[in-house]
């Protein structure tokens, strides 16, 4: 479990998937509610970063390799050939990489140690709530752990800070409540996500299916449900209004009242 905060500790928004699923006019402000409820960063592709009019509170993480010349905060390198390449954009801007637990995976142990330059790593990133990546945090000092799946909880406990993927999309000050539970009570934090991941399987999923949309969808989906941003939804409106009805009772089940709250405001 953390110590120390670590400077990416926190809730991250996917503009990639506000584009997606909201569109372009929206990304200003998917930054300003992230920013409101206090967010760490925002994370996407240059076409949505640089859309994006970015609160001065906020980080960035760019998927994959900036292009020269670009001042974004992170790197998020998954190609384990471009790591040299990663090492020599950030000794040239000073901006820090998160590798992918596939990049550290392909690797191999022997190369770990010299994963980037000295100081240029600073985050693994996992889908995974335990296993190597995080094992890799846990023994390597001032890094932390991006978790892009539902399982946060225990992905704090293994080492993690940074909370990424769809809970944030679902409301970012819905994640954001989720976050300090980590830090103040895992235990309810892990019993509040198993709640809402079997929530996801059994309500959101299916409705998503039946409106042919699979589980790649499911960042789309969850902006759509939590209605904290105006989107482009196939699900009929009273389905949604039931989904967001449920996720606002799981909130309130938590104990999370602000979170409630504000999923209740939704549009």
């Amino acid at each position: 479990m953390h110590g120390d905060e670590h400077h990416c500790d926190g809730v991250w928004i996917d503009l990639d998937a506000v584009l997606d699923a909201a569109g372009e006019g929206l990304l200003d402000q998917a930054a300003r509610v992230a920013a409101s409820v206090g967010a760490t960063g925002l994370i996407g592709e240059s076409g949505a970063l640089e859309r994006t009019r970015i609160p001065d509170s906020l980080g960035t993480l760019h998927r994959g390799m900036p292009e020269d010349g670009s001042a974004w905060d992170l790197a998020l390198v998954d190609d384990p050939s471009r790591l040299e390449e990663a090492s020599a954009w950030s000794a040239r801007t000073g901006g820090q990489l998160v590798v992918s637990e596939q990049a550290v995976r392909c690797v191999g142990a022997e190369g770990r140690a010299g994963i980037g330059a000295p100081g240029a790593v600073t985050a693994i990133w996992s889908e995974d709530a335990e296993g190597e990546a995080l094992d890799l945090v846990r023994s390597s000092e001032g890094w932390t752990g991006f978790h892009g799946g539902l399982e946060f909880a225990g992905a704090y406990r293994a080492g993690a800070g940074a909370l990424a993927g769809p809970i944030p999309l679902l409301h970012p000050a819905l994640a954001v409540a989720l976050h300090e539970l980590c830090r103040t009570d895992v235990a309810r934090a892990l019993g509040a996500e198993r709640q809402l991941a079997r929530w996801v399987e059994t309500s959101l999923l299916p409705a998503c299916r039946s409106a042919g949309l699979e589980r790649p969808a499911l960042g789309r989906a969850a902006i759509g449900i939590g209605g904290w941003l105006r989107s482009d939804f196939p699900i009929p409106g009273e389905k949604v209004l039931e989904l967001r009805r449920q996720l606002i009772g799981l909130a309130a089940s938590f104990g999370l009242a602000q979170a409630a709250e504000a999923l209740d405001e939704a549009v």
